[in-house]
């Protein structure tokens, strides 16, 4: 069980142990009435409505604080994530039913419109009518992504089909490819398009499916043979329809008291009743401004706050910002009234990098209980300050010029708690990555780092970050490393590397900086090309002239030298480097030295190989051997499957070259299944390669 639904478990034992000890003095307290004499009851029946009062309350209090809102843990979300929920449309029928011809004649069909014209939930009602069977729904949320981002949207959407990025990571063609596959027997929803690059890839490559592309996107951009849906306007009575209809949804929480709401009369002085008393204001209204559902449910929520406001005062005041109402005049109105709380967290919210939170995160950047924070996003998401994606929320574009100002120090302090909780979050999920770790809590850990990755990312791009934060940031930074590196996606982890390169300069940690610049040094020379080679040249004499003799990551140093010498065929200053790397060691860090004597290894059997000398090769290939005997007796000392698995490959290898083919399939069978269990995949592709050319030969 993870650490946080024990300390959800805990929570809810607490809340309940305290409504058991109500009770119980509830129940002790009826026992002694029933024991004293019946005239004496009278006294006692204002006492008795005060606790049936506090009985009441602590059941609402119940009721709203045990709300599903906050109830999932962050990243527990299914890979294919379900359709969201979308309120009875109004109007939009037509658009509907063509969305749902089109699909069916063409497969793929795009839904198009400004910002608040609703293509989303028309999208989502279309795609359950195509299909009824919610298993066969794919939704995807591409909001906050950078309308050219083609890359990142193709992870996206492969990874919610179940497709592994390291399957099309290095072939952009296959994406499409492999997208078809996936989508058979679906419907799949792409939701907040805002460029054609983010769907172009995937718009043409559909077959026994259907795809609705949503969004405000210039349609110039997509494949002219892909049909359109352009929602229109909203016609005046269903405009009013809808206004009205924000009654019954305020105040929020509400629709878990719906039995309690039916039995009352209709508010004094509701939005409908304002409709019928200034018909001719309320048309004028629908006409002028409210043209696109969004508008008309956000300014219909602050009329059902606002319940003195009349249809001519609104009008007047709409009159005076004509140019931009709905920024100077709506949006600004959906504060009004709104708790300490909900502002607080706001503000706080509007300093954080844009993308999704957990609400117990968001319960460490405002330090709140989780309950408590469940309760204040419930009233932001009512007045339209965030939204709620799967089990994480996000501002809204137009909150955060609406959030109050953060002092720096309040600032700092709330950005570090939160970056402090992803790196504790991260730590734990990526040691769980650890082959000898149980499968649930690898699975576990998989799950939340495909969900938490964006965000963890966009902490550490963070383009002010808190200096007191540094080493969490350096922490998310090394497992996002990891991540990427398992995942097999260099592209991100290049990325990575370059946002921790900037930020160590930026807070002046020189020793974080040489560890970005060796990693992009390393996946320079890895890239084998002339340029590359020239480039992890660069960074290697950077981060020698910059970093002081004694400094922890002076190793790695030595070992980037000696591996780009080894690339370029001067192995005596291979060996000289991995000497100095040896003698830079602490004496107990056994795993460098496991890739120490890997790495001696390597540079012999490459010597080996190009020497004509018959007597020198045969000294290197033992010298080879050797110290490959010794890696592997440590490697299983020290349970590193990865290590034991390169040091079998390079045994393979060295018998291959020494003349004794029949023993190198042996080791390298051996270091496939080794490969496997540690999920490096390029070590399982180069020993396939090496059993297939001893097949051949």
């Amino acid at each position: 069980m993870s650490l946080r639904r024990r300390r959800r478990q805990i929570e809810v034992l607490a809340q309940v142990s305290g409504s058991t000890a109500i009770a119980g003095g509830v129940l002790g307290f009826v026992r002694e009435v029933t024991a004293n004499e019946l005239s004496a009851l009278g006294q006692w029946v204002p006492v008795i409505v005060m606790v049936a009062g506090l009985l009441i309350y602590v059941g609402l209090w119940a009721l709203r604080h045990w709300s599903p809102l906050g109830a999932d843990d962050e990243g527990a979300g299914q890979v294919a994530l379900p359709l969201p929920h979308v309120d009875e449309l109004v109007g939009r029928d037509g658009d509907v039913d063509n969305t749902v011809a089109k699909a069916q004649a063409h497969g793929v069909v795009l839904v198009h419109g400004p910002d608040g014209i609703g293509a989303g939930s028309v999208a989502i009602k279309a795609a359950r009518e195509l299909v009824p069977d919610e298993e066969r729904h794919r939704y995807v949320d591409l909001q906050g992504l950078a309308p050219d981002d083609r890359r990142r949207a193709r992870i996206q959407v492969l990874r919610t089909l179940g497709v592994a990025p390291r399957l099309f990571e290095s072939r952009s063609d296959r994406a499409a490819e492999l997208a078809e596959r996936a989508l058979v027997g679906t419907v799949l929803v792409l939701d907040n398009v805002t460029g054609a690059p983010q769907v172009r890839w995937i718009s043409h490559r559909v077959r026994d499916a259907y795809v609705i592309i949503a969004g405000d996107l210039s349609v110039e951009d997509m494949p002219p043979e892909i049909a359109r849906v352009a929602p229109a306007g909203l016609k005046e009575g269903d405009a009013l329809d809808l206004l009205s209809a924000q009654d019954a949804a305020w105040p929020p929480g509400a629709e878990r008291l719906r039995w309690w709401r039916r039995r009352r009369a209709a508010p004094a002085n509701s939005i409908a009743r304002r409709i019928d008393a200034d018909r001719k204001n309320a048309e004028r209204l629908a006409k002028d401004y409210l043209q696109l559902p969004r508008v008309a449910i956000e300014l219909g929520r602050w009329l059902a706050r606002n319940r003195h406001v009349s249809f001519e005062a609104l009008l007047a005041d709409l009159r005076q910002h004509e140019e931009n109402f709905e920024l100077n005049v709506i949006l600004r109105r959906q504060l009004d009234g709104a708790s300490a709380g909900a502002l607080r967290l706001l503000a706080l919210l509007a300093q954080a990098p844009q993308t999704a939170y957990s609400d117990e995160a968001l319960g460490e950047l405002a330090r709140l209980p989780r309950h408590r924070v469940s309760t204040l996003l419930a009233e932001l998401a009512a007045r339209f300050m965030v939204e709620r994606t799967s089990s994480r929320y996000r501002l809204t574009a137009q909150a955060a010029p609406l959030a109050d100002p953060v002092r720096p120090r309040a600032r700092a302090r709330a950005l570090a708690r939160l970056i402090a909780h992803y790196a504790e979050l991260v730590t734990a999920h990526t040691d769980a990555l650890d082959p000898g770790a149980p499968e649930d809590e690898r699975r576990e850990a998989e799950e939340w780092l495909k969900t938490a990755d964006v965000t963890l990312l966009r902490l550490l791009s963070m383009p002010a970050p808190p200096r007191a934060a540094a080493e969490q940031l350096w922490g998310i930074a090394d497992a996002l490393d990891l991540w990427f590196t398992r995942e097999q996606r260099p592209s991100d982890r290049k990325a990575v590397a370059e946002v921790m390169a900037e930020r160590a300069k930026q807070l002046g940690d020189q020793v974080a900086g040489a560890i970005a610049d060796l990693r992009l040094a390393a996946m320079a020379r890895a890239r084998g090309g002339p340029k590359d080679r020239e480039e992890a040249r660069r960074l290697l004499d950077g981060v020698t002239a910059a970093l002081p003799e004694k400094t922890p990551c002076r190793p790695q140093l030595h070992t980037g030298w000696a591996l780009l010498h080894l690339e370029e065929g001067d192995y005596d200053a291979a060996r000289e480097h991995i000497r100095l790397c040896r003698a830079a060691r602490p004496l107990r860090d056994s795993r460098g030295k496991l890739i120490d004597l890997i790495n001696l290894a390597a540079i012999d059997i490459q010597d080996a190989k190009h020497d004509p000398d018959h007597d020198r090769r045969s000294r290197a290939l033992d010298s080879a051997h050797d110290q490959l005997s010794h890696a592997l007796d440590l490697a299983e000392t020290l349970h590193d499957a990865g290590g034991e698995a390169h040091a079998l490959e390079l045994r393979g290898i060295a018998y291959w070259y020494q003349g004794h083919p029949g023993r190198a399939p042996a080791d390298w069978r051996a270091a496939l299944a080794l490969y496997t269990e540690a999920w490096d995949l390029t070590g399982l592709a180069r020993c396939e390669r090496h059993c297939r050319q001893a097949g051949s030969s």
